[in-house]
């Protein structure tokens, strides 16, 4: 009897200790209309690592799109099989037509591939419509003119003076013009942010902040349009995560693809499609985290 009872608590505890792990997990997506496959993310051991090796991945997915399920995917040999509802969606967005739901600047939208049941979104991420609070929106500029507040550029005598750069940037620095060229340096102001890609979900908001050209035609060399994205945790006092802390070479602008508890924990992670200066790829935010993984290839 003794043997019986420590046997069933010996199950117990091990069924706990085993339900309460996330399930293992990959993420890819299907590209150009749905007629390509790109593996993305797999989570092992507790964590997601990046891999563009499709034989790790299992041979069927499940088509996820705004938290739903669009049947599953067979991939064998580099041929994909769509279900009859996820023939519908990719047709459905194969022209400049994204929908309600996320938008993506491409010919034909991205949709994600997931393990089984991990295709729904706990935390309804969506476009946001409505204006960020002023109060959201200083603390955002704030963080953001504290790495991209400065630039500099060089002018062409014969084309614009000194006086006219002050006029355009007060506060600017001028150097004397020398060899035909002299150099303004200045600093931006809350006024030259340009606050896009908002998305807001009952845990907080993803927002995409970038700045004006400025002075661009008035100088030998084109200023850098820096692009930054932020995560506001509204559950924290809306404290900032910066999505894009690698360095760049212009402007790095992420676009939400899809958004959904891809490892079973039971919160969203949330997926972009990642466009960078010589980069073409894919970066995932784990809410739980608050950390990042990109996936993806330079062109050179």
């Amino acid at each position: 009897m003794k043997i019986r009872i420590s046997i069933l608590l010996a199950l117990l505890f091990f069924s706990q200790v085993t339900t309460a792990e996330p399930a293992q997990s990959a993420v890819g997506v299907l590209e150009k209309n749905g007629t390509e496959f790109r593996p993305l993310f797999l989570y092992k051991n507790e964590k997601w690592i990046a891999t563009e090796v499709d034989h790790e991945f299992p041979p069927s997915l499940n088509l996820a799109f705004d938290g739903k399920d669009y049947g599953l995917v067979k991939i064998k040999e580099g041929k994909i099989l769509l279900s009859e509802a996820g023939k519908k969606l990719a047709k459905k967005f194969s022209k400049k037509d994204f929908g309600i739901s996320f938008d993506v600047e491409a010919e034909s939208r991205p949709f994600v591939l997931v393990s089984e049941e991990f295709f729904k979104d706990p935390d309804h991420w969506k476009p946001g419509k409505s204006e960020i609070d002023s109060s959201i929106k200083k603390q955002l500029s704030s963080a953001y003119l504290k790495i991209y507040g400065k630039d500099n550029c060089l002018a062409e005598a014969a084309k614009v003076s000194p006086a006219e750069i002050a006029r355009m940037r007060p506060g600017a620095k001028i150097e004397k013009p020398k060899d035909g060229l002299f150099e303004v340096s200045f600093k931006y102001s809350e006024a030259d942010i340009v606050f896009s890609g908002i998305y807001t979900s009952k845990t907080g908001q993803v927002v995409s902040l970038s700045m004006k050209k400025l002075l661009d035609n008035k100088c030998n060399f084109e200023l850098t349009r820096t692009c930054s994205t932020f995560f506001v945790d509204s559950s924290k006092g809306h404290s900032l995560t910066n999505l894009t802390t690698e360095l760049t070479n212009g402007c790095r602008e992420l676009k939400l693809v899809e958004a959904g508890d891809f490892n079973g924990d039971g919160i969203s992670e949330i997926l972009f499609k990642d466009y960078d200066y010589n980069w073409d790829g894919y970066l995932m935010f784990d809410l739980k985290t608050k950390t990042t993984i990109r996936s993806g290839s330079s062109y050179h």
